[in-house]
């Protein structure tokens, strides 16, 4: 892998390949579909291994989820150079260079979330309104609890809407870092630059996805197992198109 300064120009793509990267994502993972499902399998296992540990599972949940991703990347990408999928490949990234970088990447996104969480706190002054509105709710007040939904609503709001841009920042940085060796906020530009290049594609990608993650749960949510390698590879496909890999 070559390193490199800067991403490729992002490429407008066409809306319907929002439901593309996820048809064409399907015909590689039935390519091998028992390794896939088996890396599936590994990785909850490990997220929800991470998940239990006491107050140090909470902090290094986003890190752990983003080594994981990473390497479902790397074997996702050696797949289409013709390498079957297996479970070890999908420990590699711990050996490789820009590890680093992708963890760096995943902490400016970490900070950027918590700032904004901040923001908001402080500007809706969500702390104390927030007991202050719980007292009268405790005490029967009809007036305290419609305020207590109306001040947690606007608040959760304004988050979404801060912290939209800053996954925009962190969804192509990853594989940015990883594959192309940007530097972890070059990348976190560069993905936010792609990801407006192509809103009504990434719109389109977002509804199916959630259509499909909502079906996914019904059955006992097994259908994830088929959807979390689905959805790593059409993240890997939609990289490739927009920044011409």
């Amino acid at each position: 892998m070559e390193q490199v300064t800067r991403a490729n120009a992002p490429q407008r793509v066409a809306s319907e390949r929002g439901l593309g990267w996820i048809t064409d994502a399907w015909k590689l993972f039935a390519q091998a579909p028992g390794e896939w499902l088996l890396l599936t399998l590994v990785s909850l296992g490990i997220l929800l291994v991470t998940g239990m540990v006491p107050l140090l599972g909470s902090l290094a949940s986003p890190f752990v989820t983003a080594l994981v991703m990473a390497g479902f990347l790397r074997v996702a990408r050696a797949q289409q150079e013709g390498t079957k999928p297996v479970v070890g490949a999908l420990f590699e990234i711990l050996s490789d260079a820009r590890m680093k970088a992708v963890l760096i990447t995943t902490l400016l996104c970490v900070a950027l979330c918590f700032a904004a969480a901040l923001v908001v706190g402080m500007v809706f002054d969500l702390g104390g309104a927030a007991m202050a509105l719980i007292g009268g709710a405790l005490g029967g007040d009809e007036a305290a609890v419609a305020g207590l939904g109306g001040a947690a609503l606007m608040g959760m709001l304004v988050l979404l809407l801060l912290i939209a841009p800053v996954l925009a920042m962190y969804w192509y940085a990853v594989p940015l870092v990883l594959f192309r060796g940007i530097e972890p906020w070059e990348a976190m530009k560069a993905s936010l630059s792609g990801v407006l290049a192509n809103v009504v594609p990434m719109l389109v990608y977002g509804v199916v996805t959630l259509v499909l993650g909502v079906l996914a749960l019904l059955p006992f949510g097994l259908g994830l197992l088929l959807l979390f390698p689905v959805i790593a590879l059409s993240w890997l496909l939609s990289y490739q198109e927009i920044f011409a890999e």
